[in-house]
């Protein structure tokens, strides 16, 4: 099997697993979500012990999970006072981390706190704001997060199109040497126009609330995308992971969606979606 049809294959079960667990009930999409944040940060970590020599912890999962569930758990039933729990205890998890830190590794223990609260904040807390997004509306909405996925495939798309036919100025060529000016510019127009086609085939939001939600994740989409490449290339590694075979790993696949959804989410809640 040549790699292009590997690629195609492994990316057409990614999508569709993506969307099963989205679309079909909220439970599967906290199921869901809460797998790629550990994924995610195990691939943080994992890189980090590779090239920096640090490891993680299993207190690091465990407050993950606890808030995860903290922020999440009022959306598969359970009651405000055990999420509330739930978050109150993930305080605990951290504590843990810097505890193990100071008795089991003292030497790199400053170097392995701050490298897994990064990895925590960057790889995973991003994730427990997709079903808080997919509420805004009152009701658990699972287009709304296709349809961020989509705007970003699309800008990813588009831009590598209108780069590779127009591109001559670079956009940021230390970081990522093929991605041009063009190529950004072009991707978002043409990402906006998606945005106005997903304004005509669901009933979401307004159309002046698509145009922003498509500008808003064609630029933090493309920050996200800029901040993975740099954490690769300040470590000396070609992808995160390998769980995607032809793709890579789950940050190298959902980069542009970290960075732009906390972002998207923050906007539309204080505005209204």
């Amino acid at each position: 099997m040549n790699n292009m049809t590997l690629r195609a294959i492994s990316g057409t079960i990614y999508i569709a697993v993506l969307c099963f667990g989205i679309l079909v009930h909220v439970n599967v999409a906290f199921g869901l979500f809460l797998a790629l944040a550990l994924i995610a940060f195990s691939e943080f970590t994992k890189n980090g012990k590779e090239s920096l020599e640090l490891k993680s912890n299993l207190f690091s999962y465990l407050s993950i999970v606890l808030l995860f569930i903290g922020i999440n758990g009022s959306f598969i039933g359970l009651s405000e006072t055990t999420t509330k729990l739930f978050l109150f205890s993930s305080i605990f998890g951290i504590a843990g981390t810097f505890l193990y830190e100071l008795f089991k590794n003292f030497e790199k223990g400053a170097a392995n706190i701050v490298f897994q609260l990064g990895g925590l904040v960057y790889a995973a807390l991003p994730f427990c704001f997709a079903l808080p997004f997919a509420h805004l509306n009152g009701n658990y909405q699972g287009m709304v997060l296709i349809s961020l996925f989509i705007l970003i495939w699309s800008s990813d798309t588009f831009a590598y199109l209108c780069g590779r036919t127009f591109g001559k100025h670079k956009l940021f060529e230390k970081i990522s040497p093929k991605k041009t000016w063009e190529g950004f510019i072009g991707g978002a127009i043409l990402t906006v126009g998606s945005g106005i086609v997903l304004y005509y085939t669901t009933d979401i939001t307004s159309l002046s609330n698509w145009i922003l939600f498509a500008l808003l994740a064609v630029i933090f989409g493309s920050i996200g995308d800029l901040i993975e490449s740099m954490f690769k290339r300040s470590i000396g590694i070609k992808d995160s992971g390998n769980i995607i075979p032809g793709h890579g790993g789950i940050l190298d696949r959902m980069d542009s969606f970290i960075v732009a959804l906390p972002v998207i989410y923050a906007f539309f809640s204080i505005f209204g979606l």
